[in-house]
């Protein structure tokens, strides 16, 4: 257990020899024998004859902060309803990308806030998103499906999440959060 547990302790356990006249353990690197009888302790001398193989760490060279590097990870990505582009998050941000072309765009330009849960209405001319800053919190809010004309929608500050259009894209729905955990000055 002591591989997986510090509460077992950090040494190999205690153990008996053979003639139950010592106990043997390990400490400073060495192994020991208690003799129980005379409570005496002596070292048990250990000499291992071994050959070893190893081979160079691989390295690689890191560029710590790059001026462009590809995404692990996109979020929230859907087709536009014209099968023309990619709407996605990565990063806090979003960007569009072309199918056709491969080009990708930013469609914000702020950077107070992130912005999550991007989502296309239903006739591809509006997108609805939420948006998030640890010290103003969050808003539900729309643009044009070309990042223009951005409007906030929602009333209160808060933590919102899955915002989507209805059918009609008349209205739009979305889920607020209510048990926040994180504090902020607008909470308190």
């Amino acid at each position: 257990m002591q591989e997986g547990f510090g509460s077992e302790g950090h040494f190999p356990y205690f153990d008996w020899m053979p003639d139950s006249k010592s106990i043997v353990f390990w400490t400073a690197g060495k192994f020991h024998a208690l003799d129980v009888k005379t409570q005496a302790i002596k070292d048990i001398p250990v000499s291992v004859k071994a050959s070893v193989k190893y081979a160079d760490a691989v390295r690689f060279d890191v560029d710590v902060a790059p001026d462009t590097f590809d995404i692990k990870m996109a979020r929230w990505a859907q087709k536009s309803p014209d099968g023309k582009s990619i709407l996605f998050q990565a990063l806090g941000k979003l960007y569009v990308k072309d199918i056709k072309s491969g080009k990708t765009k930013r469609l914000t330009r702020q950077n107070d806030h992130d912005e999550y849960y991007p989502r296309y209405s239903h006739d591809g001319k509006k997108i609805v998103f939420t948006t998030w800053s640890d010290e103003t919190l969050g808003s539900v809010r729309t643009m044009s499906a070309s990042g223009r004309s951005e409007k906030v929608i929602t009333t209160a500050p808060g933590h919102y999440i899955e915002p989507s259009f209805s059918t009609d894209d008349k209205l739009i729905t979305y889920n607020k959060n209510r048990r926040l955990f994180i504090s902020s000055r607008i909470l308190s």
